[in-house]
């Protein structure tokens, strides 16, 4: 298994919500918001490169949520970051719809950004029927495969950004 940095963006007009996780499912972050803004970038930016560092991981694999055109400028400059780079950065955008059927599939929750950036990872994070997923509250649950259609992820290099539905 490889030791990958699992992030998950909730997108909306004024701020941008992460969470963070190890490739097991433990949070390494379980909340951070900032601006949906060139500083926010920058603040956001700082704290991936800091768990990078911290965890020595083997690459990041971000995943968000594709609000409107909200993702838009955010994933252009990590697509485009010289410092992200050399750390294997993924990007992978998902269809909001796909996202709300899949926080469908847990027990009834109530609606967070703080929560939905948790969901948006989980949704994008490959599992095997003998993986564990850990569930909000730190639960473990056992989990199923996904089906075959799996979040494409973006080039760092590609010019273009699409989304995956």
């Amino acid at each position: 298994m490889s030791h990958r940095l699992q992030i998950g963006i909730d997108f909306s007009q004024k701020r941008a919500d992460f969470c963070l996780l190890f490739p097991d499912g433990w949070f390494v972050e379980p909340h951070v918001a900032v601006d949906n803004s060139l500083p926010g970038y920058g603040l956001a930016k700082r704290l991936l490169l800091d768990a990078l560092d911290r965890f020595e991981f083997d690459g990041v694999d971000v995943s968000g949520e594709a609000t409107g055109y909200y993702w838009l400028p955010f994933f252009l400059q990590l697509a485009a970051d010289p410092d992200l780079e050399p750390h294997d950065l993924k990007l992978h955008v998902l269809n909001p719809r796909w996202v709300y059927w899949f926080k469908k599939c847990f027990a009834q929750d109530d609606k967070s950004d703080q929560k939905d950036a948790y969901y948006i990872v989980c949704a994008s994070t490959p599992v095997s029927v003998s993986t564990s997923c850990r569930t909000w509250q730190g639960k473990s649950a056992t989990c199923r495969p996904f089906s075959s259609c799996a979040p494409a992820p973006i080039a760092a290099s590609s010019p273009s950004l699409t989304s995956s539905a």
